[in-house]
C-alpha cells in the first residue's frame, strides 16, 4: 500500500462549551452540507502523535508559530484497513497534509519505534519520517480521540459557491 496523498485547506478550530456547540451545529445542519463520508452520529477519529525528545511540535504549536509540522497516524472508525502515516504543516493560514498509507502491522512497527522498513521504500515521505526517527529521534508521545462531524462549503473554481 503505497498510495500517496496530498491535501491542502484552511482550516479553523474553536473551543466551545457543550451548550454552545449543540446551538452551532444546530445552525450549520441549515447552511453547510454535511461532509458525505461522515454519518448523522459523526466518527470517530484517533491519531498517535510523534515528537521528539524536546516536544518541538508541541512547543510549535503552544506558541502559536505560523509554520510548524506534526507526524501522526491516523484512523478513522477503527478502520485499520485505510491507516495514513500523515504530515500535518501549517504556513501561517493555509494548511496542508501529505499522507501515505500504511498496514496495522507498519502501524504498530512504527508505535515501537521501529521505522527502518520505510527507508526500502522509495517515496521521499516515507524516507523523510524514517530519518526524523533515527535521527532526530521523533517517537509516539500522545494519543488523540474524538468524535467529529463533518460539514463541507462547496467551492467552485476557486470561488464559494
Amino acid at each position: 500500500m503505497n498510495k500517496r496523498q496530498k491535501v491542502y485547506r484552511h482550516e479553523k478550530k474553536y473551543t466551545l462549551t457543550w451548550q454552545a456547540f449543540v446551538g452551532i451545529n444546530h445552525k450549520l445542519k441549515h447552511i453547510l452540507r454535511r461532509d458525505p463520508h461522515c454519518p448523522p452520529e459523526g466518527y470517530e477519529v484517533k491519531s498517535l502523535y510523534f515528537d521528539n525528545p524536546y516536544d518541538h511540535a508541541l512547543m510549535e504549536k503552544v506558541h502559536g508559530d505560523d509554520q510548524r509540522h506534526k507526524y501522526r497516524i491516523r484512523v478513522y472508525n477503527n478502520d485499520f484497513d485505510h491507516m495514513k502515516l500523515e504530515k500535518k504543516s501549517k504556513d501561517n493560514v493555509m494548511t496542508q497534509k501529505d499522507s501515505m498509507y500504511i498496514t496495522l502491522a507498519e502501524a504498530r512497527r512504527l508505535a515501537s519505534g521501529n521505522a527502518d522498513f520505510l527507508c526500502q521504500r522509495e517515496d521521499s515521505f516515507a524516507q523523510t519520517f524514517h530519518y526524523k526517527v533515527a535521527h532526530e529521534k521523533l517517537s509516539p508521545k500522545v494519543i488523540v480521540k474524538y468524535t467529529r462531524l463533518a460539514y463541507t462549503y462547496p467551492v467552485v473554481g476557486g470561488k464559494i459557491k
